[in-house]
C-alpha cells in the first residue's frame, strides 16, 4: 500500500513540475512544486499578473481624482472671493444703518464724534454720500462747492419739475383711465364759494348714514363733552336721518347733557334728540374700550360690527372724514364717488347759482324763454 501510494505522489509530483496554469489568458510555469502548501490554491498555486486594464483604470483613478481636487481648489477660492465680498457688504451696512461711534480729535483733544458740541463734526446723510456735490458742500462749504451743489440742485429740481408735471398732464389726458383716486384737476374747483367737493361729501354721508347708526360717548372730559354738545345739534341739521345714541359714564355726565340741551337746542331740537336712545353705562364703555370722551363709534347695522372712528371734540367735518378713512380701510370705498368729471354737476345747480351771483341773471329762465 505505502508504495502504492509513493508511486501516486511520485507521479502528480512529476505531473505538477511541466503543468501551466491557464486563467484569464495569463500563464506562468511552475518548474518546481511550491512548498508553500495552500488549503485554498493546493501547490503550484496560481498568481494573477498585472492587468493592464486595471493599470489604465488606476491611472484614470487617478486622474480623476486630480480633477476633482482643481475643482475644489476653485471653489474654496471663490468661496474665500464671495466671503471677502459679503464683509465688504456688511461693513457698508453698519456704517450706513448702525453706524458705531468714531472718535476725532478736536482742539488737540480725542473725544467720540458728535458726542457734544463741543466733539461736532458735520454729518453726512446716506443722501449726501451718494452724491458728491453734496457731500463736498456739507464737508466744506466753500464758495466754489456750494455754487457747485447749487448747479447741480437746480438740474435735480428741473428733472422733478418735468416729473411733477407729467402727473396732472397725464390725468388730463386720460381721467380715471390712469388714476382712478379722487384728485382735485384744474377746471372742477370751487366757483362764487360753491364747493363741489363738500357736496359729494353730503352724498357719500347720505349713503353711508343708511349703513351705519353711531354711539356717542360722553362723561370722562365734562367741558370738552359739553362744547360737543352744541355740535350734535350741527351733525343732526345736515343729516337729519342719521341715527344717534348716547352712553354716559355715570347719572351726573347725563345731567349735564341734558342742562346744556336746555340751555343750547330749540325746543324743536331738543324733540329730535330726545328721540334717541340715551343710557347711564359703564359696561358699555368697557365692552367698547372707550378711553376718553367725547368717542364715537360707528356700527355697521347689517354686519353688526361696530369702530370707534373719532375721539375728542365732536366735529361733522372730522366725523365725515373719519368714515371715509374706515370705508376706505375696510377696501369699501368706491373712489369713482369723488372723481370730479363723475360729479360735478349731480343734485347741484351751480349754473344758475354762478349766474345769479356773477351778473345777476336767472340762467335757466333765460334758457327757457328761448326754447
Amino acid at each position: 500500500m505505502n508504495k502504492i501510494l509513493s508511486m501516486i505522489l511520485l507521479t502528480g509530483t512529476i505531473y505538477a513540475t511541466s503543468v501551466e496554469i491557464v486563467k484569464d489568458s495569463h500563464t506562468k510555469t511552475f518548474n518546481q512544486v511550491d512548498d508553500n502548501y495552500s488549503d485554498e490554491k493546493g501547490f503550484a498555486f496560481y498568481e494573477d499578473l498585472p492587468h493592464k486594464k486595471q493599470s489604465k483604470k488606476s491611472a484614470k483613478q487617478k486622474d480623476c481624482c486630480s480633477e476633482l481636487l482643481k475643482i475644489s481648489k476653485k471653489i474654496l477660492k471663490e468661496n474665500e472671493k464671495q466671503t471677502k465680498i459679503q464683509e465688504k457688504i456688511l461693513k457698508l451696512l453698519q456704517n450706513t444703518l448702525d453706524p458705531k461711534p468714531k472718535t476725532i480729535t478736536v482742539n488737540g483733544k480725542k473725544c467720540i464724534e458728535n458726542s457734544s458740541a463741543e466733539c461736532f463734526k458735520m454729518p453726512l446723510t446716506p443722501e449726501a454720500k451718494s452724491i458728491p456735490a453734496m457731500a463736498a458742500w456739507m464737508k466744506n462749504p466753500s464758495m466754489q462747492n456750494t455754487v457747485n451743489y447749487l448747479q447741480w440742485q437746480a438740474k435735480y429740481f428741473k428733472e422733478v419739475f418735468k416729473r411733477a408735471d407729467a402727473l396732472p398732464m397725464a390725468v388730463t389726458q386720460f381721467g380715471d383711465k390712469a388714476y382712478p383716486l379722487p384728485n382735485q384737476p384744474i377746471g372742477y374747483t370751487d366757483i362764487m364759494g360753491f364747493n363741489n367737493e363738500k357736496q359729494q361729501t353730503k352724498r357719500f354721508m347720505e349713503e353711508v348714514n343708511k349703513k351705519y347708526s353711531y354711539i356717542l360717548f360722553f362723561g370722562l372730559n365734562m367741558d370738552l363733552d359739553m362744547i360737543s354738545t352744541y355740535e350734535v345739534s350741527q351733525l343732526i341739521n345736515k343729516y337729519p336721518e342719521i341715527e344717534l345714541s348716547f352712553v354716559f359714564s355715570d347719572k351726573k355726565s347725563e345731567k349735564v347733557f341734558k342742562q346744556a340741551m336746555d340751555v343750547l337746542f330749540s325746543p324743536k331740537m331738543k324733540k329730535r334728540i330726545n328721540k334717541s336712545h340715551m343710557t347711564v353705562s359703564k359696561k358699555l364703555f368697557d365692552t367698547y374700550g372707550i378711553y376718553t370722551t367725547p368717542s364715537i363709534v360707528a356700527v355697521n347695522k347689517k354686519e353688526k360690527t361696530a369702530n370707534t372712528i373719532a375721539t375728542g371734540r365732536l366735529q361733522v367735518d372730522n366725523l365725515e372724514r373719519k368714515m371715509y378713512n374706515l370705508l376706505e380701510y375696510q377696501g369699501k370705498l368706491d373712489y369713482k364717488k369723488f372723481i370730479k368729471h363723475n360729479t360735478w354737476d349731480k343734485d347741484v345747480n351751480y349754473r344758475n347759482r354762478y349766474f345769479k351771483n356773477k351778473l345777476g341773471i336767472d340762467i335757466n329762465s333765460f334758457m327757457e324763454e328761448k326754447k
